[in-house]
């Protein structure tokens, strides 16, 4: 795996903890709202990122590979 597709999984994973711990003692209205509006998306379009940098570290790969055999 590349460092930075390893750099953005283990940053995530620390967030979404901290989201965790925080959501377990925020209840209310507001906390809905972050979730709906901040939480949720930001949780979709990192996926999508990393899975972007999954897609592009196997092409980076495949290209060192013709370059080493050319």
């Amino acid at each position: 795996m590349s460092s930075a597709y390893e750099t953005t999984h283990y940053a995530w994973q620390s967030l979404r903890s901290e989201w965790e711990e925080t959501r377990q003692q925020w209840n209310d209205v507001t906390a809905d709202h972050f979730l709906a509006y901040y939480w949720n998306p930001l949780e979709a379009e990192t996926e999508r990122f990393r899975q972007a940098l999954y897609q592009l570290n196997a092409v980076l790969e495949a290209a060192r590979n013709v370059a080493w055999y050319g």
